[in-house]
């Protein structure tokens, strides 16, 4: 049988050797494949002779190696068994002609063993000692060195344990000899076992074996310190110390090679950038092969150029492991106010430690053995490049990922003295907070080369700042409720603020706010709108600053900037909390994979759900807060808008978001961290650009609801879009800060060390997001809101205070975690991307995301569709039945919207507080119901919610029984009739409104009614703490107006929101010959018209009355009216919960008519009522705001049904008086709003009798049954 051919390469032969080879081999074929590598074919018994004539043949050659390329494709069986070894050296590869051995305690140790476990880990057993290393991190490069009897196999390696049962670190003998070692030989026997444990490592893993006949030797020279001698700048030194770190694998090059050594030399001396560079290449290449020619390496040109300057600054690195202190490359870094402070040397003054676990680990071992090693190291100080280095300081951020700033000191009362310039200190007695606050001097900042004057007084600072001098002063905090409403905030000039953007190269627009630190201050500085282009100042509040220090120097760590936000696993688990629909999650899911985003380049963020949101309906931006009209409840974003790919317009665009608006922040573990506020308008903010302003009123700041945020830098996650819609609030958590443990004694530099090494094995705020994600996930309690589970809850506050750990020194209790995980936390949801076996299949929303993520990735796009399209069957669904009844859930008010009730609160038992009319106190209004001055009505207090500035306030509803000897309602209703018919005009018609809702109590101070008819601007209407009539203003489903209640025109302020999610029970819907009914027991009530219309309300500003103008769908003008009186309501709440409470109003209408549409419109051609700013008006109508409405009108009789969607306003005027509407919700901004009305038609002259009202009465009630 023919033998297959293999193909066999012969390494590192020069030209001049070809011919030797060819001769001694017998070879006459061989083809050059690439520089110094030649291949030959032949069969596979033919490559094994060559194999074992190797030494023989090529013995005066020793750098030439030898490789056979395998032909199996099969795998091997596993190399369990373990195998003995005649002996086991390490040391290091010297080059491709001689392996070097290292004496370590080791050497003399016999009896070793070899095999792989079934994790893939390369197992060396003593009788005493166990070595094993990962398959992964051995070098694939394998050397076989053949002898008749026994063979011997080279392996390179990156890592290597020690398995004791004590664990050894960088301290021990045997750890420092292995780590200075590369390389490892061991022999073996026979040679058929040798060739079965090459033949698995190949076939199964992919290494690449080479037989060569290189020499093995011990190694007799050694390190000293007399190396670095010889190079004098710090940039050659640092060079050869980040090469010395790597161990014998250079250090035996170096010692061995005296041309080397002096081709180094010269080089340092010459050009010490060009070494640097050079031996950062020799550094990367010779830890990839350990055999390299050095020689060759620095004989190359580097045209790279690496200089510290003002923009660029690179900065010594150390990696200190458990086993370890490895010199790596220097980083480049923006810096930090130490590093730029006068009284030190610069960048060459300090190096940065990491502390890093030994691979494989991702974590460091937690046990107080491994800090007592480091603690030792820190308290001893680094040694390196010539000079000791001790700890100096580490930023918040830095020391949650274990990275220190060290400085060149020669003792530990050395940098006592050194921090001590930096500020006062000494009077802080809490170990995290000093931490935290000397941090603050070690955070990334931009300098600004802006010093600033501290002015003590109120009296210096103005002469200062008029005198052009740039300045800075103290001003107070708003503070209330032990709450601070500027925490972290304070002001800064035009002319400082354009100032330092001129210093910034990257800034080209001037933003509206800078992340700063200054002396001992830190914090978020805002536009003053007092100050002009020609002032320099900065105004500072005491929440802003930290501790004493008189360093006015101005660094910048960041500035406002328009920037994008997305989703993530924990703002969606809030949303849905919150409900927002799964379907809509998915949908938005759909459209970012309908755009394609690269699986390659986006994985992280495709799994973790990071979906992006429309670029103008989100931002990621920082929060600040201004004295101004801003209400509790409501905010101020004015945003740039950007184009589809997230950048600037070329004409830059800013808008103003009104209406509601969705904040929360990272981390937000609890659904009470996501607030629903009230976006307004107002123009004395428009200099604030990408910041979301907060209001100083109310009880406690907004911002502080938001997982206990402040306003020194936070940024929030900010959402306007329609999409996204909350449909409840939760109460916020209080996030008050953990009590302080302070020390009777000062803070010393090992109290420092010791802190800062505590945070190495304290559970982080990862743990316990991974444990409170199983909870959320699993939703064990069955809870409607999962992130609302009691344990869920315990959790949020465990994850809010170990993300401040770093500065109050808190520490989780880590039983009650490990409890909760024993418990709980056995298994995760698999798109925490855990362990398969620790995982299980999330079938939460987050999980189907993730899920459909998977299937994008791995190109399942069939299985994508079919979810997708399951979708868009379930919207067809919903548009088939939208016809017959009305289907949006239920909006609840944000509580910036003075239409907003407090959500799930607990009410007052209403049967125990009855009460007189009299003793309702003046300044409260009654609007639940109509005072009767001719009868005695009981009060009780009211269940209804109402809005959440007055939770104080008692409300009142009146208690009517029809069969009782109190007036019935529809007595008390004919009363008012009939005071009413007189004053109706005859050209007028009247229509009795009957609908279904809520209504809500505004609060009417005695003393401020003689103001009711004040000038109707911004200032006098937010500026107390009652609204003024915007006269007789009517809008479907919102009202706000003084309601004229009897002849003597008693005037009171009403405001009514209709329930929004009333819809006709299907069983009370018929289809007779393609006409619907709405069918009451004893009759059927006819569907007789479908209307779509665009209603357009303006404002005559000579007769000072708003008219409505009718459009049909396609622009017709339908009609116009003066907008209705409403001469009073009469509220009715039925007992039952299930039906909802009614809302009797009568109307008063006065049509215009068509003759007289002349004097509105210029002419009637081309009309688009979607566009009202271009119809032809007089110059005396201006167009106020317009919407669309859809109403399916039902008739019995006299009685109308009508059943209205009025959908979000198509415009609106930003003026005074009609932003103001906008501005509080009197339009509010729905997707659709719905609403459901009894229309009668009434007549001036005819007989109205309480029978025929009755009658309409118990109509009200019968519908009122058939509503949901």
């Amino acid at each position: 049988m023919t033998e297959r051919s293999i193909h066999c390469t012969f390494h590192h032969v020069s030209p001049d050797l070809v011919q030797i080879l060819s001769s001694s081999l017998s070879i006459r074929s061989l083809s050059k494949s690439k520089d110094n590598q030649y291949t030959y074919t032949c069969s596979l018994s033919i490559a094994r002779h060559i194999r074992s004539i190797l030494a023989d043949s090529l013995a005066e050659y020793p750098q030439i190696w030898f490789s056979i390329d395998h032909l199996s494709h099969s795998s091997s069986k596993l190399f369990k068994d373990s195998q003995p070894l005649d002996h086991l050296y390490f040391g290091s590869l010297l080059s491709t002609e001689k392996f070097l051995i290292h004496s370590t305690p080791l050497n003399d140790r016999k009896s070793w063993t070899i095999r792989i476990d079934p994790k893939q880990n390369l197992l060396l057993q003593s009788s005493d000692e166990q070595l094993s290393i990962p398959l992964k991190f051995l070098h694939k490069e394998i050397l076989v060195i053949d002898s008749e009897d026994f063979s011997e196999i080279i392996f390179s390696y990156n890592s290597i344990s020690i398995d004791r049962p004590a664990k050894l670190y960088g301290n021990h003998p045997l750890v420092q000899s292995l780590n200075q070692c590369s390389d490892f030989l061991i022999c073996f026997s026979p040679k058929s076992r040798v060739d079965t444990f090459l033949d698995y490592l190949q076939i199964n893993h992919h290494f690449r074996i080479f037989y060569t006949i290189l020499t093995v030797q011990s190694s007799i020279s050694q390190w000293s310190t007399n190396c670095f001698e010889d190079y004098q700048t710090d940039y050659s030194r640092y060079g050869l110390s980040i090469l010395h770190s790597l161990g014998y694998v250079f250090d035996d090059k170096y010692l061995t090679n005296k041309n080397l050594q002096n081709q180094m030399k010269i080089l340092a001396e010459e050009n010490e950038n060009q070494f640097y560079q050079l031996s950062l290449k020799v550094y990367y290449e010779l830890k990839k092969c350990h055999w390299l020619n050095l020689s060759t390496l620095f004989q190359q040109n580097s045209t790279k150029i690496l200089g510290n300057n003002d923009k660029n600054l690179y900065v010594s690195v150390i990696h200190l492991t458990p086993t370890r202190l490895l010199i790596m490359p220097k980083e480049k870094t923006k810096g930090h106010r130490v590093i730029r402070h006068s009284q030190f040397q610069g960048i060459d003054d300090f190096c940065l430690v990491y502390i890093k676990p030994d691979p494989p680990n991702l974590y460091l071992n937690d046990n107080h053995q491994l800090l007592d090693y480091f603690q030792e190291i820190f308290e001893r100080g680094i040694d390196f490049n010539g000079y000791k280095y001790h700890l100096f300081g580490s930023s918040n951020s830095q020391l949650k990922e274990h990275s220190f700033w060290f400085i060149k000191s020669l003792s530990l009362d050395e940098i006592h003295r050194k921090r001590q310039i930096l500020g006062q200190f000494d009077q802080i007695r809490n170990l995290g907070t000093y931490v935290a606050r000397l941090g603050l001097w070690f955070s990334k900042t931009d300098s600004t080369n802006i010093k600033l004057i501290y002015c003590s007084n109120e009296r210096e600072f103005s002469t200062r700042v008029q005198q052009g001098e740039m300045c800075v002063v103290m001003i107070e905090d708003i503070e209330r409720n032990n709450y601070c409403f500027t925490d972290g905030c304070g002001l800064i000039s035009k002319g400082l603020a354009k100032l330092i953007q001129e210093t910034q190269e990257k800034l080209d627009v001037l933003p509206s706010a800078y992340q700063i630190r200054l002396a001992g201050c830190k914090g978020l500085i805002i536009l003053d709108p007092q100050s002009t282009f020609q002032q320099f100042y900065m105004k500072i509040r005491p929440s802003m600053k930290k501790f004493e220090c008189n360093h006015w120097f101005l660094d910048i760590c960041d500035y406002s900037r328009a920037t994008p936000s997305r989703l993530n696993n924990q703002f969606i688990w809030l949303l849905s909390d919150l409900g927002v629909s799964d379907k809509t999650l998915l949908q938005l899911q759909q459209r970012w994979f309908s755009k394609k985003p690269s699986s390659s380049n986006y994985s992280t963020d495709i799994l973790k759900n990071k979906i992006p949101l429309p670029v103008n309906e989100c931002r990621y931006i920082y929060g600040c807060t201004l004295e101004s009209q801003l209400e509790e409840g409501q905010c101020f974003l004015r945003y740039e808008v950007l184009n589809s790919h997230g950048k600037s317009l070329t004409n830059r665009k800013f808008e103003c978001v009104r209406g509601r608006i969705i904040v929360t922040k990272n981390p937000c573990p609890y659904a009470g961290d996501m607030l629903e506020l009230w976006a307004v308008d107002l123009p004395e903010l428009h200099h604030l650009n990408d910041v979301i302003v907060f209001s100083v009123r109310g009880e406690r700041p907004d911002f502080n609801k938001i997982a206990g945020s402040d306003l020194d830098g936070d940024g929030y996650f900010v959402y306007w879009g329609e999409e996204l819609r909350l449909k409840r609030q939760v109460k916020p958590l209080d996030y008050t800060p953990d009590e302080k443990q302070y020390q009777s004694t000062a803070i010393s530099p090992k109290d420092i060390i010791r802190y800062c090494l505590s945070t190495l094995n304290a559970t982080n705020s990862g743990e316990i997001y991974n444990v409170h994600a199983v909870i959320v996930d699993k939703n064990y309690e069955n809870h409607s809101q999962r992130t609302c589970q009691p344990l869920a809850i315990e959790l949020a506050r465990m994850f809010s205070s170990s993300v401040d750990s770093g500065k109050t020194g808190y520490v989780v209790d880590k039983k009650r975690i490990q409890q909760i995980r024993a418990t709980y936390g056995k298994t995760y949801p698999d798109f925490l991307g855990k362990d398969k076996k620790k995982s299980y299949t999330s079938t939460s929303i987050v999980g189907k995301l993730y899920h459909n993520a998977l299937n994008y990735i791995h190109g399942k796009t069939d299985e994508l569709e079919k979810i997708f399209a399951q979708l868009n069957v379930d919207d067809n669904h919903d548009q088939l039945n939208t016809s017959l009844k009305v289907t949006t859930d239920q909006q609840p008010l944000h509580p910036g919207s003075p239409l907003s009730p407090i959500q799930n609160i607990d009410l007052i038992n209403n049967d125990q507080s009855n009460l007189s009319v009299k003793e309702i106190p003046p300044q409260f209004l009654l609007i639940d119901g109509m005072t009767s001055f001719k009868s005695s009505i009981r009060l009780s207090s009211s269940t209804k919610p109402f809005y959440s500035e007055h939770t104080d306030l008692t409300r009142f509803r009146i208690e009517l029984d029809f069969y009782s000897s109190s007036p019935s309602l529809s007595s008390l209703f004919f009363e008012q009739l009939s005071t009413l018919l007189t004053v109706i005009h005859p050209n007028e018609y009247s229509s009795m409104i009957i609908s279904f809702g809520y209504i809500y109590l505004l609060k009417y101070p005695e003393q401020n009614r003689q103001t009711i008819d004040s000038s109707k601007t911004i200032d006098s209407l937010l500026n107390h703490h009652f609204l003024p009539s915007l006269g007789d203003t009517f809008f479907p489903s919102t009202i706000l107006e003084r309601i004229e209640i009897n002849q003597e025109n008693a005037e009171c302020l009403q405001q009514i929101f209709y329930k929004s999610n009333h819809r006709i029970k299907r069983e009370y819907i018929e289809s007779i010959s393609d006409s619907l009914y709405l069918v009451f027991p004893w009759f059927k009530m006819n569907f007789i018209e479908h209307q779509r219309e665009i209603l357009l309300i303006c404002l005559n500003i000579k007769s000072e009355k708003e008219i409505c103008i009718h459009f049909d769908k396609n622009g017709r003008i339908k009609s116009m009216e003066n907008l209705p009186k409403l001469f009073f309501k009469c509220f009715h709440q039925q007992t039952s919960s299930c039906r909802p409470d009614i809302l009797y109003e009568y109307r008063s209408y006065s049509k215009i008519p068509q003759e007289n549409y002349s004097t509105i419109f210029k002419h009637q051609t081309l009309l688009d009522p979607t566009h009202p700013l271009t119809l032809p008006f007089e110059n005396n109508i201006i167009p106020i705001v317009s919407y669309s409405i859809i109403t399916n009108i039902f008739q019995y009789n006299d009685l109308q049904v009508h059943i209205q969607r009025i959908y979000t306003p198509i415009h609106y005027k930003n003026d005074d008086c009609y932003q103001l509407r906008c501005i509080l919700g009197y339009i509010e901004q729905l997707e659709q709003q719905q609403s459901i009305e009894i229309h009668v038609q009434m007549n001036r002259k005819e007989d109205l009798n309480r029978e025929k009202l009755r009658y309409l009465m118990a109509l009200t009630m019968e519908l009122s049954q058939m509503l949901e």
